[in-house]
């Protein structure tokens, strides 16, 4: 393994050392949280066009959280969650579930993400 100034340490998920398998865990668990998060907005976003707290729901869709995270996993070549298509609907459902219930609990659940 070469660990130079100008490459990046890159391999395989399946050969990766001890420490590094958890770097892998923890991207995977934050890219899944992350995902989860912005779908949430969205089915927020989607029942709530036109209140005036679509404003701010559209802020947080803006942030480049999730952005961060699928570059990290590209770069360390890391999978993303089996369950990653799961979180998308769940996450996609209870936002649209509590803006349904009022913009007290939107932003109830917004806060608790």
């Amino acid at each position: 393994m070469d660990f130079t100034a100008e490459s990046k340490f890159v391999m395989t998920e399946q050969s990766l050392p001890k420490a590094n398998q958890r770097l892998a865990e923890h991207l995977r668990v934050n890219h899944a949280d992350e995902r989860a998060a912005q779908t949430i907005y969205k089915g927020q976003h989607a029942v709530l066009r036109g209140h005036p707290q679509a404003g701010e729901i559209q802020h947080m869709m803006e942030q480049e959280h999730l952005d961060t995270f699928d570059t990290l996993l590209n770069d360390y070549k890391v999978r993303p969650s089996l369950f990653d298509p799961l979180w998308g609907a769940a996450g996609f459902m209870l936002g649209a579930a509590t803006a349904a219930l009022g913009p007290k609990t939107t932003l109830a659940c917004t806060i608790a993400v």
